[in-house]
């Protein structure tokens, strides 16, 4: 059975996220998975395909590993803002790799500052730039002028949340 016929099987069902740990057992469908989920296909396919990727990085990231710089490309270049969120989600799960670096840096600052994505994006962008600013100190203050222009607008208690939790994860960090 194909990822397409796997997810219109089971997409409807009370047990869809269950079925990520078919590939936990099964790691040589990650590819098409990936594949699947970063593609032009319809509704329901990337946005399901991405929802398990996000549950098998839940559950055990080190199988997706291999994938890492497929799953940063799919960030790179998709604009599905389901199969986004779905696929931020993943990076969280996985270490920070070089790979595509400057672009990845870019591309989170773009989604953090612009108002056009939904605020999962936004805060999935902020946390993944934890890790940028523990590396790269000098982008703290960039980070914290969009922050303050944030906070002159109205703004979700995820947002919210995710602000406070960058600000205690960097406070060490000098500006």
């Amino acid at each position: 059975m194909n990822i397409q016929e796997l997810i219109l099987t089971h997409y409807k069902s009370r047990d869809f996220i269950q079925q990520h740990s078919y590939f936990i057992e099964n790691p040589q469908f990650l590819p098409e998975l990936i594949e699947v989920a970063h593609s032009d296909l319809n509704y329901p396919f990337p946005q399901y395909a991405s929802w398990w990727l996000f549950h098998i990085a839940r559950s055990d990231s080190k199988v997706l590993l291999p994938y890492q710089n497929q799953l940063i490309d799919g960030v790179l270049e998709n604009e599905n803002v389901s199969v986004l969120r779905n696929s931020m989600g993943v990076l969280l799960e996985l270490p920070m790799t070089e790979y595509k670096e400057g672009f990845l840096l870019d591309r989170l600052f773009h989604f953090f500052q612009s108002d056009k994505y939904k605020v999962a994006i936004e805060v999935y962008a902020l946390y993944l730039l934890i890790d940028f600013t523990k590396k790269y100190p000098e982008i703290k203050q960039e980070i914290i002028e969009i922050i303050k222009i944030k906070e002159e607008k109205p703004h979700t208690p995820a947002l919210k949340m995710g602000i406070k939790n960058y600000l205690k994860a960097t406070k060490s960090i000098p500006i």
